[in-house]
């Protein structure tokens, strides 16, 4: 078994160059629909309540997503999932308890970004609504350590079985055939 996980805390460096590169996101909006439209984003999406209320939800559907993505590409049950907040870096997390190929691991760490991120970031881009292009940013950015994670899963064949790690950001791989008969 190779542990390709680090402490939150360290997470936070080490996804650092994709959370730069979700800067860019604001760069495309900026030059397409101006700076001005880009600033009104970020001013109407940090307005407290709006801001509050889309985080709070959206980092639960974040974390559900992550279980449904997992749920059905690895075809797991609902049991198989726990739910909560890291309190020492209040950082929220789903996790499964039971290993999985990395084709859905791959699945069920990405559908957050692409269903709260991506979708939401082009619609906006293509019909010029400034919120929700800072509503897809966000998210975009909040799945910084799901792209560092699959990003250390790059050399791994698809279907190698990986385990979420229940405490760190990344998983646990299991590239030894005796290791995966366990599973």
């Amino acid at each position: 078994m190779k542990d390709l996980s680090v402490p939150m805390n360290r997470a936070y460096l080490l996804m650092l160059p994709f959370v730069l590169l979700s800067g860019l996101l604001l760069v495309v909006y900026g030059l397409i629909w101006g700076w001005k439209a880009t600033l009104s984003g970020v001013n109407a999406f940090t307005e407290p309540k709006s801001f509050l209320l889309a985080f709070i939800l959206g980092t639960i559907i974040h974390e559900g997503l992550h279980g449904a993505g997992w749920k059905y590409a690895a075809k797991l049950r609902w049991s198989d999932f726990t739910y909560g907040v890291q309190w020492s870096t209040l950082t929220p997390y789903a996790h499964s308890k039971k290993p999985m190929q990395k084709s859905a691991y791959v699945v069920g760490s990405l559908l957050p970004a692409i269903v709260l991120g991506f979708v939401p970031y082009l619609i906006a881009l293509i019909i010029g609504h400034n919120w929700l292009m800072m509503f897809g940013f966000i998210f975009t950015l909040a799945a910084g350590g799901d792209f560092w994670t699959v990003y250390t899963l790059r050399h791994v064949p698809l279907d190698i079985w990986v385990q979420d790690h229940p405490e760190n950001v990344g998983c646990l791989v299991y590239d030894l055939k005796e290791e995966r008969g366990n599973l």
